[in-house]
């Protein structure tokens, strides 16, 4: 990526302010309303990192909030950046109150939510933690060298180690499945016959019709039985209702006395009471009849109760002997032998083997590439094993890294974010802002020097850099009246 353009509006100090940039671009400032500050305050900070880092991932450094951004009593800020990758022009527009707008070319980038958008300036920018750690340098930001051995063991590992990392794990996964589906942890011995299956799961559909039929058949049975059950009550009340009849037309009782008196009962003649008779008769014939049958009737109700019983029996043991056949079919990919098993255990631990010797192999390339850089300067490092794991040398003298001067650790971290990117195959956008303060105008032309024969482009800050160099472009951000201004070489 190589940043073309920038431009401000209502950015804290900065009204409006429009830069193109060059290849290589060093930035001076000059606060006119703190003489004794020398270039502290002017704005180069908010130009070159505020500004472009809140333009490409909406970031607000610690301590400060998107509120804070904004130009004093102004209302809004909008930041442009205008972006080469490659042969296109990604342009991106922020704005506070939250806006983001995206173009690749003439076309807009249209997303539903602010997040898709900014998920596609990662997949063309790079993620903002790697952005602040290898493509800026500055007082604020991450400095790996400085953050000891562990982390940057821990750093340069995750470079490498993600090559691995997918490799290993599906290997572990499939030497998992041979382990779980070792042939030594098969529990079901025998055959697995899907016929005798499929035999099964026909003859328990069978059963369990079979059963549906016999439940139809017992409610009829008993619906037949309770209704013949239902006129014997029936006749049994009409007969004593016809009895008592009779009792009643024999005597009554006096109501004074309170003994039998044939005067008072129901007078009823003998012919009446002979049909009343026959009729009781009858009916008792009759309810006889019906009780002969339902003891037929509740005898098939009982032997469909037992063939019920049977089937659901029968249903119960061919559910077992089915589940039992199907649980025994997972046992058909217990397949695995211990040869399988050791396999996979040889192919981890060449793996490993591997990885380590790829990773030391990596670390003397990124070591050739550092060690070419910092030639001008008489300083090589290599990469070790033991637990310093960097080491450093000054003229052939062997150093720890904390007993290297400013200027060296200066210039040395720099060189570390540019070897990093260059061994990653990329190339693009360095920022270095108060990171350069210790660097002396000697080891600083060097720098530059190194600079021009690499694919970066460079912003950098320091201080009183004069330069007829036509490559380098110089700008200088001027801070009067509250205002930062910028000039410089055709701004």
């Amino acid at each position: 990526m190589i940043i073309k353009k920038l431009s401000i509006n209502n950015l804290q100090l900065i009204k409006f302010a429009q830069v193109d940039f060059s290849q290589i671009n060093i930035i001076c400032g000059k606060n006119l309303d703190n003489l004794n500050a020398g270039g502290n305050g002017s704005g180069k900070t908010t130009l070159i990192l505020r500004a472009l880092l809140f333009c490409l991932y909406g970031f607000v450094e610690e301590g400060l909030t998107l509120k804070n951004l904004i130009r004093l009593d102004e209302k809004e800020c909008i930041v442009k950046a205008e972006i080469q990758i490659n042969n296109d022009i990604l342009t991106i527009i922020r704005k506070i109150p939250s806006e983001l707008q995206i173009f690749l070319g003439n076309n807009e980038i249209v997303a539903n939510t602010a997040t898709l958008k900014q998920q596609f300036i990662n997949e063309h920018l790079g993620d903002i933690n790697f952005f602040r750690q290898y493509r800026i340098g500055d007082s604020k930001g991450i400095n790996v060298l400085d953050l000891g051995i562990i982390s940057l063991r821990k750093t340069l590992m995750s470079f490498i180690e993600s090559y691995f990392i997918e490799i290993r794990t599906r290997l572990l996964a499939q030497k998992s499945e041979r382990e779980r589906y070792s042939i030594e942890k098969r529990l079901y011995k025998h055959f697995l016959s899907i016929k005798r299956k499929g035999i099964l799961g026909i003859g328990l559909n069978q059963l369990i019709n079979t059963k549906k039929d016999l439940q139809n058949e017992i409610n009829n049975s008993r619906k037949t039985i309770s209704k013949v059950e239902g006129e014997i009550s029936a006749m049994t009340r009409i007969i004593e209702y016809k009895n008592t009849e009779i009792k009643k037309a024999e005597k009554g009782i006096c109501p004074i006395l309170k003994i039998d008196c044939q005067k008072i009962g129901n007078q009823m003649s003998q012919a009446d009471k002979n049909i009343l008779s026959q009729e009781i008769e009858q009916m008792n014939n009759k309810i006889e009849q019906l009780k002969e049958s339902i003891e037929g009737d509740k005898d098939y109700l009982l032997n469909l109760e037992e063939q019920f019983q049977i089937a659901d029996n029968k249903i119960e043991k061919a559910r077992q002997k089915l589940l039992r056949l199907e649980s025994a079919f997972q046992f058909q990919n217990y397949k695995y032998t211990k040869t399988d098993i050791l396999l996979y255990d040889e192919a981890i631990k060449v793996l490993d083997n591997f990885s380590a010797q790829y990773i030391k192999e990596w670390l003397s390339s990124l070591a050739i590439i550092m060690n070419h850089l910092l030639s001008k300067i008489n300083i090589s490092i290599e990469f070790s094993s033991d637990k310093d794991f960097l080491r450093v040398y000054d003229n052939n003298q062997l150093l720890k890294y904390d007993q290297l001067s400013t200027g060296q650790k200066s210039f040395l971290a720099v060189i570390f974010r540019f070897s990093i990117l260059m061994h990653q195959n990329q190339t693009g956008l360095i920022i270095l802002d108060d990171s350069l303060n210790n660097l002396d105008i000697f080891n600083f032309q060097n720098l530059i020097e190194i600079l021009q024969t690499l694919p970066f482009q460079a912003i950098l800050v320091y201080q009183n850099y004069k330069s007829d160099n036509p490559n380098i472009k110089l700008i200088t951000i001027e801070r009067k009246n509250n205002e930062s201004r910028i000039y410089g070489q055709n701004i």
